[in-house]
């Protein structure tokens, strides 16, 4: 018998071939809209009654799409909260959702951590935290908890100068694991890159990032960093003296002395800690939070060539590791794709038409820089321009959030 339609399926076969079609097809489509949905900010009425008429044209029953619509909501409530930080109405909103279909209600489903931190940045943002639960650190009267990463999930980094057999020059890319390649031509050199210190706890409240590990701790008041540095996973902070230091956060670690960390979760935190810190740190030094996200056509088409620009960024970050790593050649159309999109960012920000002058001067240096680093007529880059590049975008980037042309981090 057929489990999906009840009918005679042959010896030795428990479904028909055009039933597992269908069924997948279905649940592809379940999928599809509930993402969707998520993501346009529909209710529990919108998503039941769009499920059920989905099963009811297929005639294919709910059990059997079902993880497809829970692989539906981690993604789409991960994508809803990653996207801005969510206020208190919309958290509601979603955990009604996902209570409502059987989603289950642990930190450790997928999505429901990203739900957890992105209302937590809202409400930084929005000055109305709520401690986020007991304090691993002693903490002073008033000062509230607002993140928290027990046992080992942290580890402390710090730049240090390592002397090697090999070098190259030229400019720096990072390999993963805090260190960093370097392409050009080899000759013996020391070369500066992040090296593991310690791990332990870690926690970030209204006026201290802590850090206990069991050789190292340390307490960094929020109202003496100078900059934050965004990582993947994790954050850079620097205070007025000394290394920046760097916390990553549930990471694999492999210590100098022998120690190892199997930390690794395939969960990313830079996308949490960096907005998090600024809202906090703006809030102590008497600095307002940027203005709600500008709308107009020319904003939404700078915002589109932005998130353009960030994916092209990771995949030519990935390309120039592969040809650090294994002497390979960064293809010609890959670069013209990289290229495109920086022009496009560049073009689309010009047609702002922005009165600032912080904005203006920024930009004329993105595009200064970038001609500096981009040949485009031979199709060769200029290696050691390349940081100077992508520093003077992340200072413009960071003048065009401050404005509300950008949201989310």
């Amino acid at each position: 018998m057929c489990e999906y339609c009840g009918t005679s399926a042959g010896w030795f076969s428990s479904s028909h071939p055009a039933c597992v079609a269908k069924v997948q097809s279905t649940a592809k489509t379940v999928n599809a809209f509930v993402v969707e949905t998520l993501l346009g900010g529909g209710t529990l009425a919108d998503l039941t009654l769009g499920v059920q008429k989905i099963l009811s044209e297929s005639n294919v029953k709910q059990q059997y799409v079902n993880e497809a619509l829970l692989d539906g909501l981690s993604d789409g409530i991960s994508q809803f909260s990653k996207k801005a930080p969510i206020s208190n109405d919309d958290y509601a909103r979603m955990k009604a959702i996902y209570e409502a279909f059987g989603y289950e209600s642990s930190l450790q489903r997928p999505g429901r951590m990203e739900m957890e931190l992105s209302l937590t940045i809202w409400q930084a943002q929005n000055n109305c935290l709520q401690q986020w639960g007991e304090s691993l650190f002693s903490l002073r009267h008033g000062e509230i908890l607002c993140y928290q990463a027990e046992g080992v999930s942290a580890i402390l980094l710090e730049e240090k100068t390592v002397t090697t057999g090999r070098g190259y020059g030229g400019f720096s890319v990072p390999l993963g694991h805090g260190l960093y390649g370097h392409l050009g031509e080899s000759r013996p050199q020391k070369v500066s890159g992040l090296m593991p210190i310690d791990a332990g706890a870690f926690a970030i409240t209204t006026e201290n990032i802590y850090f206990s590990g069991s050789c190292a701790t340390t307490q960094i008041p929020l109202q003496h960093v100078v900059r934050y540095q965004p990582y993947v996973d994790g954050i850079g902070v620097s205070e007025g003296n000394g290394a920046p230091k760097v916390f990553t956060l549930f990471q694999n670690c492999q210590f100098p002395d022998g120690r190892s960390i199997s930390n690794a979760s395939g969960y990313d935190t830079g996308w949490f800690l960096y907005p998090l810190l600024t809202a906090l740190t703006n809030r102590l030094n008497g600095v307002s939070n940027p203005p709600t996200l500008i709308q107009t056509t020319e904003a939404v088409a700078f915002q589109n060539a932005f998130e353009t620009f960030k994916s092209a960024n990771e995949v030519f970050s990935d390309l120039l590791c592969n040809a650090v790593k294994k002497q390979q050649t960064i293809p010609t159309e890959n670069l013209d794709t990289y290229a495109k999109a920086v022009n496009e960012l560049i073009a689309t920000a010009k047609a702002l038409n922005v009165s600032d002058p912080a904005f203006n001067k920024a930009l004329q240096t993105v595009e200064t820089n970038w001609n500096a680093f981009y040949c485009g007529a031979d199709g060769r880059i200029q290696g050691d321009a390349c940081p100077v590049f992508i520093s003077s975008v992340g200072d413009f980037m960071g003048i065009a959030h401050q404005l509300g042309y950008i949201g989310g981090s």
